[in-house]
């Protein structure tokens, strides 16, 4: 209210009013002289004038009545100065108006608005999601109120409901949770601000997190199929990240299960740790700290060796009794072995294992797999299966004959024995004489021994395949022909020659020679007469028709009779042709 027009007087206000309980926020509207000298009245308060003619508190008062309706009591209408005054300004002593002529004035500060109170949370991190707003650690409530007319009495708040307190200075939040805080304020004249909230929840315990190792292993070596799996979980403001790192450097950010591809062989130390949206971490834990890794990505040693008939030539071969052993070795222990014939590995290796009836290339291949699942690269073998017998023959050599059935040699009759193997080869032939049981390696022989014999022989290839046994027959003849001589007249006489006596025949006398043998039968005679060349001989008449031994004299004949396989005796026949 403004230019109110009153008589010159001392004015009074007076109003019932009691001070505020701040305890319990019940605050009742007043008014009040500050040090400013002015006066400081609720807005919403009815007013009243008294006049006096004392300043004494004590002096006889006597109230205003106000012309019209609303004039007792009347209020305050405008927010801040309110001004009461009389027309002119009299001289207290003169009683004269003072000029130039001025207003008498009296201001009240009418407040009828409460105060207003900003609150600030700081200190911590923030997050938000899902409608709900997530505080750290070290968070900070301030609340700053202000009034715009008569000033800030109190500011008050309460927390989760546990009472109102007067705030004086900023209040740790440490109590983790979902919060609720009120706070309001009041003015000096008794305005009460409407209370203000906040809600949100307070997170300052780091995230729960585990570490597992999927896979094999063994007293805690890791092998490359395995992988670290990390959890976390926060039940407040959730999991922001997880982190790891090996032997200490740089950290990364955890996005799947943990390969330990690149890594070198041998121990590392693992750490891992996870942080949550309002930047609470457990990396300090030690338990995710320095874990010890030994890592073994070394593949198992393999090898093989053929067990039996081996032999290596253009081709790897190996028989039918051949079996092929898988060597293995691996310090962590071999989990399977697997090897296949013609097909990629199927079947389980558990102990040396013969090649397929089929002969000729074999291919085998085959892997282990230690018990980390470190697997070795695939191996093969490529074998040639000789599964074909040696071929083995007979060759004798002359002096031979062969009639009715019957092979006839003799003596010096060399016996040649040849194989053949299109596969590994030949390694030995034997044979024996006449005894399949004493067998020697060959080489060429003769059979001394006069009679019928057989040989038995057979060879055996480069992977100890074995040809039946063979046998040859034969007839050894090492005899000579008996020679046989007979004069067509007998003798007529002797004759004494050195000393020695001879039969005498004469001129027309004819020499009958013949042999006969006893195996293999004579094929032919020579002659010769006295130291002349050798003939051979074809008839007595031939000779007696060339006149050799028609003239007397003394005659010594040279006989040489020959089988057919050369066997040969020689007789020599001396005598005297005379004259008839």
């Amino acid at each position: 209210m403004k230019n109110v027009l009153l008589p010159t007087l001392l004015l009074m206000f007076m109003l019932f009013s009691v001070l505020t309980n701040a305890q319990n926020s019940t605050v009742k509207k007043t008014m009040l002289i500050k040090n400013d000298g002015l006066v400081y009245i609720n807005k919403d308060l009815p007013v009243y004038l008294w006049i006096s003619n004392s300043a004494d508190n004590n002096s006889e008062k006597l109230l205003l009545k106000g012309a019209g309706e609303h004039s007792n009591p009347f209020y305050f209408d405008t927010e801040g100065i309110n001004s009461i005054h009389t027309p002119w300004k009299v001289h207290s002593e003169t009683k004269q108006y003072i000029l130039p002529k001025q207003d008498v004035l009296f201001h009240v500060q009418a407040d009828g608005k409460s105060p207003n109170t900003n609150s600030d949370l700081s200190g911590a991190p923030e997050y938000y999601a899902s409608g709900i707003k997530y505080y750290g650690k070290n968070l900070s409530l301030t609340l700053q109120s202000k009034d715009a007319v008569s000033g800030v009495e109190k500011t008050f708040v309460t927390i989760n409901g546990a009472g109102t307190t007067e705030y004086n200075s900023p209040i740790n939040l440490n109590k983790e949770g979902s919060t609720k805080i009120g706070y309001y304020a009041t003015d000096i004249v008794g305005n009460v601000e409407a209370t203000k909230s906040l809600e949100f929840t307070i997170d300052i315990t780091a995230p729960e997190i585990e570490m597992e190792i999927t896979g094999p292993q063994i007293s805690g070596i890791i092998g490359p199929k395995n992988r670290i799996v990390i959890t976390s979980k926060d039940n407040l403001s959730g999991v922001k990240r997880i982190y790891y790192s090996f032997d200490g450097k740089t950290k990364k950010v955890y996005t799947g299960p943990i390969s330990f591809a690149g890594m070198t062989e041998g121990s590392h130390k693992f750490d891992f740790w996870s942080i949550d949206n309002v930047k609470n971490s457990n990396k300090d834990n030690p338990k995710n700290s320095n874990i010890d890794l030994e890592y073994d990505f070394s593949a198992p040693d393999i090898s093989h060796e053929i067990v039996g008939d081996y032999y290596k030539g253009s081709y790897r071969f190996v028989s039918p009794r051949s079996k092929f052993k898988i060597i293995t070795s691996d310090k962590n222990g071999i989990k399977e072995t697997k090897y296949g014939n013609q097909v990629m590995p199927n079947i389980d290796y558990t102990e040396p294992f013969l090649f397929s009836s089929k002969k000729g290339t074999q291919t085998i291949n085959y892997y282990a797999i230690d018990k980390l699942e470190n697997k070795t690269r695939l191996k093969k073998e490529y074998l040639y299966l000789d599964a074909v017998l040696p071929v083995t023959g007979i060759d004798y050599k002359v002096p031979q004959f062969f009639n009715r059935d019957t092979l006839f040699i003799n003596k010096n009759t060399k016996i040649q024995l040849f194989a053949t193997d299109k596969e590994s080869g030949v390694l030995k032939i034997e044979y024996s004489i006449d005894n399949k049981d004493n067998f020697k390696e060959f080489s060429t022989f003769t059979i001394p021994e006069d009679g019928f014999h057989t040989i038995y022989f057979k060879s055996t290839d480069k992977v100890n395949n074995v040809e039946e046994i063979k046998e040859s027959s034969c007839l050894v003849d090492n005899s000579s022909p008996i020679i046989y001589i007979n004069y067509s007249i007998n003798t007529i006489g002797k004759k004494m020659k050195d000393g020695k006596e001879y039969q005498a025949y004469p001129e027309y006398t004819k020499i009958y020679i013949s042999a006969t043998d006893k195996w293999s039968g004579t094929e032919s005679i020579y002659y010769s007469i006295n130291g002349g060349p050798k003939r051979l001989y074809i008839s007595a008449k031939d000779i007696q028709a060339r006149k050799y031994i028609n003239k007397p004299g003394f005659y010594e004949v040279k006989i040489i009779a020959i089988d057919k396989l050369g066997n040969q005796n020689e007789r020599i026949e001396s005598f005297f042709i005379v004259s008839h």
